[in-house]
C-alpha cells in the first residue's frame, strides 16, 4: 500500500468523524437538531458525492406522538429527496420538478405517525434515534452555494418518559452515523479488493454485482433512500499514455453525473472541490450519446474530460436521476496515447 493510500485512509476516516462529531454536536434534547452540511459548503471532502449536490443529515427522536416539520427554503434543485432511516428499513419522499433551475418556493414536510404521503413521512414504524436525511441535485454547482439549511421544528414534542439528557443522545447519534459510514467505507473498500484480484477494473458495477460480492452493500445502498436513482461505480487503473474511454447513450434527456473520487471514495481533487461532469455541461456528439475521457493528461484536448490528478487507480460514479425503464450500463475501454488523439 501506498503512502498516497494510506494518507488518503487516514484523511478519509478523519473526516467521517469529524461530520460524526458536527451531527453528534447539534443534537438536542427539548428542541429539534440542527441540520448538518455533510460537504460542510464544499470544506469538506464528500462522500462520492460532486459539487452540484447538496447533502444534510441530522437525527430525530421519534416517539408516539411526537411530531416534527421539515421547512425547505426556496431552491432550484430539480430533485429533492427527504428520507428517514434506521436499521432496519427507511422510507422518503421525492419532489421532482419538470423545469430545472427555477425556484419551488418555500415546501414544508411533516414527520410524525399517521401522515399521509401527501403531506410527508409516516413515522409509525420507527422508534427512537432515527436518522435525516436531505438531498437536493443541481444542474449548475453555483446553484448549490446559495442553498440555505432545512429547518426542523418540533410541533408535538415526544413524551419525557422517552427523553434522554443532551450527552446521552449526543454519543447515541455520533456513534450511529459513524458506525453506519464506517461500515459503508470499508465494505466497499472490500468490493475493490474483490474486483482488483478477479482483474475486472475499467468497468461499471451496477448494485446488484456490488451485492454479489458483499451482500450488506444492497441494504446500504438502500439507505440513500431514492427511487428514482440510479448508482453505478467503477474501479478505473489507468496507467501512463493511457486514457479511459467512457460511452454512454441515455434513454431521454434525464440528469445524469461521471465523478471521480480515490480509492477512499473522497473527492481526488484538493480543497474539498470535485472532479464531475453532468450531463448539462457534456457536449453530445453528433450521431447522439456521449463519450467522456479519463486521464492524467487530456490527449487529444476533449471537450468532456476528467483529470485523475495524477492518481492511476481510484473510483469513478456514475449517479442518474429517473433512469428511463432498460436504461444501459455505460461502457469503458482503455485507449493509447495515440488512439485518443485521432478519436
Amino acid at each position: 500500500m501506498s503512502f498516497q493510500s494510506v494518507r488518503d485512509g487516514v484523511y478519509a476516516i478523519w473526516s467521517h468523524l469529524w461530520t460524526a462529531y458536527d451531527v453528534a454536536r447539534m443534537a438536542r434534547r427539548d428542541e429539534a437538531p440542527d441540520l448538518v452540511d455533510l460537504l460542510a459548503g464544499g470544506k469538506r471532502k464528500g462522500f462520492l458525492e460532486s459539487a452540484d449536490t447538496f447533502y444534510a443529515i441530522g437525527f430525530i427522536n421519534i416517539q408516539r406522538g411526537a411530531v416534527y416539520r421539515i421547512v425547505l427554503p426556496d431552491t432550484k434543485s430539480f430533485y429533492t429527496a427527504v428520507s428517514l432511516h434506521s436499521s432496519r428499513q427507511q422510507s422518503s419522499i421525492e419532489i421532482f420538478k419538470e423545469e430545472s433551475g427555477e425556484e419551488s418556493g418555500v415546501m414544508t414536510l411533516l414527520l410524525g405517525d399517521s401522515v399521509a404521503h401527501s403531506e410527508g413521512l409516516d413515522t409509525a414504524a420507527y422508534h427512537g434515534i432515527t436518522q435525516l436525511m436531505v438531498r437536493q441535485y443541481y444542474v449548475s454547482d453555483r446553484m448549490v452555494s446559495s442553498t440555505q439549511m432545512p429547518t426542523l421544528e418540533v410541533l408535538s414534542p415526544p413524551p419525557m418518559a422517552a427523553m434522554k439528557s443532551k450527552y446521552q443522545v449526543s454519543i447515541a447519534v455520533g456513534m450511529q452515523f459513524f458506525y453506519w459510514r464506517l461500515k459503508l467505507l470499508l465494505g466497499t473498500k472490500y468490493i475493490q479488493f474483490r474486483i482488483r484480484r478477479a482483474g475486472q477494473r475499467n468497468r461499471f458495477y451496477s448494485q446488484e454485482d456490488a451485492s454479489s460480492l458483499l451482500p450488506s452493500v444492497k441494504a446500504s445502498v438502500s439507505r440513500l433512500g431514492m427511487a428514482k436513482y440510479r448508482y453505478l461505480l467503477c474501479m478505473f487503473d489507468i496507467h501512463e499514455n493511457e486514457m479511459l474511454r467512457i460511452d454512454y447513450q441515455p434513454k431521454d434527456d434525464g440528469y445524469f453525473a461521471f465523478c471521480l473520487h480515490n480509492n477512499w471514495m473522497q473527492n481526488i481533487r484538493g480543497g474539498g472541490e470535485s472532479e464531475h461532469l453532468n450531463s448539462h455541461q457534456l457536449e453530445e456528439r453528433s450521431e447522439g450519446g456521449y463519450s467522456i475521457y479519463v486521464g492524467g493528461c487530456n490527449y487529444g484536448n476533449k471537450t468532456n474530460y476528467l483529470n485523475t490528478s495524477g492518481y492511476t487507480r481510484g473510483v469513478i460514479a456514475f449517479r442518474e436521476i429517473a433512469p428511463a425503464e432498460g436504461a444501459e450500463i455505460p461502457g469503458c475501454r482503455l485507449i493509447t496515447t495515440e488512439g485518443c488523439i485521432k478519436s
